[in-house]
């Protein structure tokens, strides 16, 4: 689930977040990729304070916490981590390439943002 706090802002920056988050809501139930995380609806216009983006479920977190617990478990940066990150940017660039394919362009790309389904797949 992404949330996106609005506490303590003006008027006009909610306003803005409100119009950014449900464009991105529309887009977002738009697309279909086995590569591209699921969303399915979204939630919290009534109560004001946060408006919650709710996404198909990412049981292995994310690329970051993956790499980072391979290179505290094993030896970091060794021949196996690095076909472990090309694997996962391998997986990353198909659905980057479906998303850009559909006119959308990804604002904040990021390691942290890859999540991972139950296969450890992005």
């Amino acid at each position: 689930m992404k949330t996106i706090d609005l506490r303590g802002r003006g008027v006009k920056e909610r306003s803005k977040l409100l119009d950014e988050f449900m464009g991105e809501l529309r887009l977002m139930c738009t697309l279909r990729h086995p590569r591209v995380i699921q969303v399915y609806g979204a939630y919290g216009f009534e109560e004001g304070d946060e408006l919650n983006l709710v996404m198909e479920y990412a049981p292995s977190g994310d690329v970051r916490q993956m790499l980072d617990r391979y290179a505290e478990e094993q030896a970091p940066f060794d021949d196996a981590y690095w076909e472990l990150a090309t694997r996962l940017g391998e997986q990353a660039a198909a659905g980057m390439c479906y998303v850009l394919g559909q006119g959308v362009l990804h604002r904040d790309l990021k390691s942290a943002n890859l999540l991972l389904d139950r296969d450890h797949k992005v």
